[in-house]
């Protein structure tokens, strides 16, 4: 088996390299996975990923769409026999490669994904489980998560080893690869982390992330942290670190504004400690200051 996995990079470098370094030592470990990335910044995002160990290619970071089709593409080169999506703030443990590579051939005809998923944010130091799109009720959304999508040979040659066509997307990339594929009879099989036995978290960086918070918390999804920490816990570790270039400190007090329009405080001005203006600050329900 030939396996590459393949993420694009911008922005978040601090939680970016934790990521890179973390496939980095997982393709020295496995010697059957071969990482390569794209950027957008030039020699900064060039270094950032080849002295990590990636293979790297420059691409404009606008659209999205085209910029992972340009690294699908850069794949072709090394003949990979899978291909496995991760995006700069994803960690996919090895149980679930080797899942893959047990249980998906070059000519599986569908796309394999994951259902299920954690997301933990670092400025809360807290684990939501995500049960899938369906949990969330959305209307014709894809039934795997784009965290960890493996295509097979088959599948990317099928594509022209382009998933997202001619579109020129920046958001919602999950379903327009997805209707893509659908449109050349392509399905998807599905599977649980509980399935592959391993685990697949999505790191939510205190300044920027494309699924905001508020989208996905939930009282009723909180889980311990050690449900993720004994497969990650060097990257969690380290991503804890990173808590210290927080817009608001924890054990400060601030006096913050209600900014959200369906908030019953709209507009109130309130003194809350930085532990809950982050937490409302994820959640939409304040600015930044």
């Amino acid at each position: 088996m030939k396996i590459c996995i393949v993420t694009a990079v911008f922005g978040r470098h601090d939680l970016t390299k934790i990521v890179l370094d973390y496939y980095a030592k997982l393709s020295i470990d496995s010697g059957l996975v071969i990482p390569i990335a794209v950027g957008s910044e030039g020699k900064e995002s060039e270094q950032l990923c080849t002295n990590t160990g990636w293979g790297y290619l420059e691409y404009p970071n606008q659209p999205l769409s085209q910029k992972f089709n340009a690294l699908f593409e850069a794949t072709k080169p090394h003949d990979p026999d899978l291909v496995i999506l991760t995006g700069s703030d994803d960690l996919i443990s090895p149980e679930i490669v080797q899942y893959y590579i047990n249980n998906v051939k070059p000519t599986h005809t569908n796309l394999v994904g994951l259902k299920d998923l954690y997301f933990y944010s670092i400025s809360q130091d807290q684990t939501l489980y995500f049960g899938g799109y369906n949990s969330l009720g959305y209307k014709n959304a894809p039934r795997s998560i784009g965290a960890g999508r493996c295509f097979s040979r088959e599948v990317l040659e099928r594509m022209d080893f382009r998933p997202w066509q001619a579109e020129k997307l920046n958001r919602g990339l999950d379903s327009s690869s997805t209707k893509q594929m659908k449109r050349r009879g392509i399905g998807e099989d599905i599977i649980t982390m509980a399935d592959a036995g391993g685990c697949a978290v999505d790191i939510k960086h205190p300044h920027v992330s494309l699924t905001n918070w508020k989208f996905i918390h939930a009282e009723d999804r909180i889980v311990a942290n050690s449900d993720i920490e004994k497969h990650f816990l060097p990257e969690l570790i380290a991503c804890r670190t990173l808590r210290k270039n927080l817009i608001f400190v924890p054990d400060n007090t601030y006096d913050v504004q209600i900014t959200d329009r369906r908030h019953p405080l709209f507009g109130k001005i309130l003194h809350v400690t930085g532990k809950q203006a982050i937490n409302w600050q994820e959640r939409g329900i304040i600015d930044r200051p």
